[in-house]
């Protein structure tokens, strides 16, 4: 059998970005390679955090659409390529009927799927016959980075800002804020603008005042 051509070869983001290939994303990045395929559904399970938005909007852009959420569900009929993120925040009885419809609509006309969710999503769905569609989905498990990989993270951001970020100010960073990729991209950012707006250097102290 040949081997089907790869979906998509995610780079490293600037981040602007947040997303690094790490550890916890490298189930996801492989079958992002070669699927949703039509007619398939593919499910990212992951806590905040972990890259799975990222993840979401590098096959969107790939795909050239792009990434919904919950309240768009009813507006997806249309549409054979679809990318849904944040399941997790609240599957009402109504938006698990539009879920179970899209579902159906992306088996039976080859269409494509892609969502994500914090927590499996058997495990938010009440609707029998959901469910049982849902168990033939590809799931991928996302974790979030490590220690080192947030500081391989940390330290990449700082180099595209020209910052200069010690061993130290990354430390007290990791240990006073959430350990989010997500989180600490929005702290550099913040503690760029502290830097230019005072004209102080990086250090523990400007992040102290920036946390405070």
């Amino acid at each position: 059998m040949s081997q089907q051509p790869l979906l998509f070869e995610p780079q490293p983001q600037s981040a602007g970005g947040d997303f690094l290939p790490t550890k916890g994303t490298q189930l996801a990045l492989k079958l992002l390679q070669q699927h949703p395929q039509a007619g398939e559904v593919v499910v990212l399970v992951g806590p905040a955090g972990s890259g799975k938005s990222e993840l979401l909007k590098l096959w969107a852009a790939h795909q050239g659409v792009v990434v919904r959420t919950l309240s768009d569900l009813q507006q997806l009929s249309d549409e054979p390529v679809c990318v849904v993120d944040d399941l997790q925040a609240g599957l009402s009885e109504d938006a698990q009927e539009q879920l179970f419809h899209l579902v159906n609509k992306t088996r039976n006309e080859g269409g494509k799927l892609l969502l994500a969710s914090r927590e499996p999503l058997q495990e938010l769905v009440a609707l029998p016959d959901l469910r049982t569609r849902l168990q033939a989905a590809l799931v991928a498990e996302v974790q979030p980075p490590n220690t080192a990989e947030l500081k391989q993270l940390m330290v990449k951001w700082a180099a595209e800002r020209q910052l200069n970020l010690s061993a130290q100010v990354q430390k007290y960073m990791l240990d006073h804020t959430d350990r989010s990729a997500v989180h600490l991209a929005k702290l550099m950012a913040a503690l760029d603008k502290l830097s230019l707006q005072e004209k102080r250097k990086i250090s523990t102290s400007l992040v102290k005042d920036l946390l405070k």
